[in-house]
């Protein structure tokens, strides 16, 4: 008899606890004690080595604040951009490998449930490397130092989902470089993002 009656206790937690664990994620979301947040991925086209090229990435965010959201990125060139370089050895076909990633807070200008506008600002670290064409051996690697403000313009199309154009300028400052000039590595970004909205 007393063994039932634990067995009916252990019950009974244990179906309270499935019930607290499957509602309370709805019920702080009525509270508001969970903060919006949203995870985007984007592709744009950036100039580089005096040539445009195709970069993708993705960033995510919680919102903090009403205006205000904090969160991280990370992007990278698709594909090898390629180009004669003087090298020590005389005049070379090379090609260019570039990512970086970072943190990024970012302010709404404007919010609400049909459109919203941002100016995100990037701090980020990565590399450039320079590699030979005919061998694919690696002519340089540099650290580099990113500053990229950017502007979003993004449409709700639903609760949870936005499109939108995003606009930067990337100022990229190099670690010693050799072969590689810091002004080579900045330019403008024009794209295309898609982002998941929590609420």
């Amino acid at each position: 008899m007393q063994t039932n009656l634990l067995n009916l206790k252990h019950l009974s937690f244990l179906l309270e606890l499935i019930f607290m664990l499957t509602n309370s994620p709805s019920i702080l979301a009525q509270t508001d004690l969970l903060p919006s947040s949203y995870g985007s991925a984007f592709v744009k086209t950036t100039s580089i080595m005096d040539q445009y090229h195709p970069m993708v990435g993705g960033m995510g965010a919680v919102i903090v604040h009403e205006n205000i959201a904090l969160g991280g990125f990370g992007n990278a060139l698709l594909g090898h951009p390629s180009f004669e370089e003087k090298l020590q050895d005389g005049t070379e076909e090379v090609y260019l490998k570039l990512g970086y990633g970072g943190l990024f807070a970012e302010y709404f200008l404007v919010r609400n449930s049909s459109w919203q506008c941002s100016i995100p600002l990037k701090l980020a670290y990565g590399a450039a490397g320079l590699y030979q064409q005919e061998n694919d051996e690696r002519v340089e690697r540099i650290g580099l130092l990113v500053v990229e403000p950017e502007f979003h313009i993004d449409l709700r199309l639903g609760k949870h989902l936005a499109i939108g154009l995003q606009a930067s300028y990337r100022a990229a400052f190099a670690d010693n470089p050799l072969f590689l000039d810091e002004q080579q590595l900045r330019g403008f970004n024009m794209g295309v993002g898609l982002k998941f909205i929590s609420r």
